[in-house]
């Protein structure tokens, strides 16, 4: 698995070293120091490098690059995921805004988190939440800290099934709000042709309940089709065929696998329970169609048709046409053809890109 942890500014100082086994020594720093940050090129090596006997793999925040270091074949995908989340992590303690100074004036936290984070080698407790139950910024009171009911609900919550909730949340009125966030990639020719398209969605939830309540909801997505056609039930028109999806660790992946059901004790608050892309059957809401004629040296003319695809029923809201115009644009003027429109454009002319609502 990993065998240390290495934190390092660009001009190669030091700033965190952390070794978890004994099969590399410390002078694997030094090697990275002259093999990866002294390099003319550093800026285009490849982020998995071997160098004698190790495989180092980083990955560069800010002013500083973040390291690990193994002697063994470990699976890289593994690796960085840790890493990113090693960052996640400290940047909940310590502000989004990164730096080597923040090391050098938390030094010893830092040194903490990694400890816990990390047991020999082997990635352990990683929810910010459970970690912020005993590692702590400021003054502690020893005597409040160490009270039996206290130490007991943080033993439960960082080694139970269910480290990102503790079971004694409680609500007088339980809510759970289910938000779906698409969001729409359309590559279009000229001619009103459709090139490519995808669909960038996350379910996201917001979760108001008490104790430990267990969420069920199913998905008719492609894999359930072709699994009902295997049993010889006819499939349904309106599917979703998912390309790619992952889930929140919260989701028991078994029963999802087995029965395609989305089972979760959900975390408290606001997360993102799914995300997923699709690029099968996809229901455009608009259709466009453009023209761009120069009628003179100075003057451009964009000519865009924006036709809505869905019923009637439905309307927009907030619809934004961003039109991009040359750098050196001085006066833009919209003209409206579609007596349909409620309301009147806005007009914005910043760096070259006109705005028109």
């Amino acid at each position: 698995m990993i065998s240390g942890i290495l934190v390092a500014t660009l001009r190669g100082d030091i700033l965190l070293s952390r070794y978890f086994r004994n099969d590399l020594t410390h002078s694997m720093n030094q090697l990275f120091k002259i093999k990866v940050i002294l390099r003319s090129d550093n800026e285009d090596l490849a982020p998995v490098n071997q160098f004698g006997p190790a495989s180092f793999m980083h990955i560069k925040v800010e002013d500083f690059f973040v390291a690990a270091m193994t002697a063994e074949n470990t699976n890289s995908l593994l690796v960085f995921e840790f890493l990113y989340k090693f960052v996640d992590i400290l940047r909940s303690y310590f502000g989004e805004k990164l730096n080597s100074k923040k090391f050098q004036s938390h030094f010893v936290m830092i040194h903490e988190i990694l400890e816990e984070i990390m047991d020999f080698g082997h990635p352990q407790i990683t929810d910010v939440d459970t970690l912020k139950l005993y590692i702590t910024q400021g003054k502690i009171n020893p005597a409040k800290l160490m009270k039996e009911e206290k130490v007991k609900k943080i033993t439960n919550t960082a080694t139970g099934m269910t480290p990102w909730r503790s079971p004694d949340i409680s609500y007088k009125k339980n809510e759970l709000w289910i938000d779906v966030i698409e969001k729409i990639n359309l590559l279009i020719s000229h001619q009103g042709v459709i090139l490519k398209s995808d669909v960038e969605g996350e379910i996201q939830l917001t979760s108001n309940l008490s104790g430990m309540p267990h969420c069920e909801f199913g998905m008719n997505d492609k894999l359930l089709v072709e699994k009902e056609k295997s049993k010889g039930k006819k499939a349904t028109t309106d599917s979703i065929a998912f390309d790619d999806f992952s889930f929140h660790k919260c989701v028991k992946l078994s029963t999802f696998k087995n029965d395609r059901v989305v089972s979760f004790v959900p975390p408290d608050g606001v997360f993102t329970l799914m995300s997923y892309r699709a690029t099968e059957l996809l229901s455009l809401p608009y259709r466009i169609v453009s023209q761009v004629k120069y009628t003179t040296a100075s003057h451009l003319e964009y000519e865009v048709t924006v036709a809505s695809e869905y019923p009637t029923k439905l309307f927009g809201i907030k619809v934004t046409i961003k039109i991009p115009t040359p750098p050196d644009t001085a006066v833009c003027k919209i003209n409206l053809k579609s007596h349909r429109t409620v309301g009147r454009p806005s007009m914005m002319l910043s760096r070259g890109l006109s705005c028109g609502r």
